[in-house]
This record gives structure tokens, sequence and C-alpha cells, in this order.
């Protein structure tokens, strides 16, 4: 019915890119400078990567990779410690030379927000993207009953699927809604109400590599 949540899976890219456009706008992220220099916890092991770059898919930042087959087994507490599973991982090409879509890429721009919005990424989301909408964190205990049940193909056979925390990538596949509350949300992208329509414009352009 209209309360059913879904998981938005990679569609949570796009209300985390929305965050990232706001800040932009509000004056508190540079969305051309090198995310190490706002996230200094974060060791000098990558050429500098700019939050631009990891929105569109730009920056290097590699996939899931098979290493990361038990990612939905731990709860992560804060958004750095998601981005410790990957902080010691190469880029597989540098920032801006190559399309290579990346989850994990978001993850990292989910810590770029954190910083320059100086409250957790989910808090930012609610406050400032999403406001008044049934969005927010994909549920993983199970107590809501409200929340749609996970099924996956196993020998041929349907059965329930394990639980899941997202918690390692809320901006890059792990927030959930109703579809009403989605809709509004594209509703108000559209009418100007999340961000200006100029932002909006500069959103949807598309993303030039070093070269051109």
């Amino acid at each position: 019915d209209r309360r059913t949540v879904f998981r938005l899976a990679s569609v949570s890219k796009i209300i985390a890119a929305s965050a990232a456009a706001k800040l932009q706008e509000q004056g508190d992220l540079d969305i051309d400078a090198p995310v190490q220099s706002m996230l200094p916890w974060l060791e000098g092991r990558w050429a500098p990567i700019s939050a631009r770059q990891l929105a569109a898919h730009v920056s290097g930042m590699p996939h899931y990779q098979p290493i990361d087959d038990g990612r939905g087994g731990v709860h992560y507490g804060s958004v750095r410690q998601a981005v410790g599973l990957i902080r010691d991982r190469d880029l597989l090409s540098p920032p801006g030379t190559r399309y290579q879509y990346s989850s994990w890429g978001y993850t990292l721009l989910s810590a770029v927000i954190e910083a320059r919005a100086g409250v957790s990424f989910l808090d930012y989301v609610a406050r400032e993207v999403t406001p008044g909408l049934a969005i927010g964190a994909d549920a993983t205990d199970g107590s809501n009953p409200d929340v749609s049940r996970a099924y996956e193909f196993a020998d041929g056979r349907v059965r329930r699927a394990a639980p899941h925390d997202y918690s390692y990538t809320w901006a890059g596949g792990g927030l959930a809604a109703t579809p009403e509350a989605l809709a509004q949300f594209g509703g108000r992208v559209l009418a100007g109400k999340v961000v200006a329509p100029s932002t909006l414009a500069w959103m949807l352009q598309p993303t030039t590599l070093a070269d051109g």
C-alpha cells in the first residue's frame, strides 16, 4: 500500500548528489577542491579527487570487488568508518580520465557532505534535501512492518534474502522510501524546492574528462 517502504538501491545516489549540490549552492562546498583537503584524516594515498568527479563516476574509485562480498554483515557507526573499507585500495585510473561506475565513490562523497555540513549524512539529507518525506536509511532489523521484504533465487527456488546492512554506503545504495515520497521528492526537485533551477540545470550538464 502507500506506506510500503522500498530500498532505493542506486537511486540513493541522486539524493546524495542533490545533497552535494545543495552544499555547493549554499557556498559550503567547493565541488572542484580535492576532497583530501576536507577530510584531514584521509591519508594521501590517492591523487587529488574532487566531489564533482565522485558524483560523476570519473574519480577512478573502484566499485564493489570480491573482497566486499560480506559487506552487508557489519554495521558501521559512521561514514568515516565505512571509508576505512576502501582507503587502502588503488584507484582504477587517474581521477578525471575515465568513467568507472562506483558506489564506493559515493561513500566517499557522503563523507565530504558530512564534513562540510557539520552533521551526519543522513541528518543533512533529512533536514535539507528530503524534509518531511518518508525517505531515510534502509531498515535492517526487520522491526518495521511497512518495509518490503527482499527475496532471491537460490538453487532454482525463491527464498527470503538474508538481512543486509547498508551502512557502508547510505549514499551509494542504502536509502529507502515509499513510492509516494520518492515521487514527491522528484516533484520538489523539478519545482526548484530542493535546489534552485539554475543549480539543477548545472547538475544536468555532462561532465568532461581531463582531455576534454
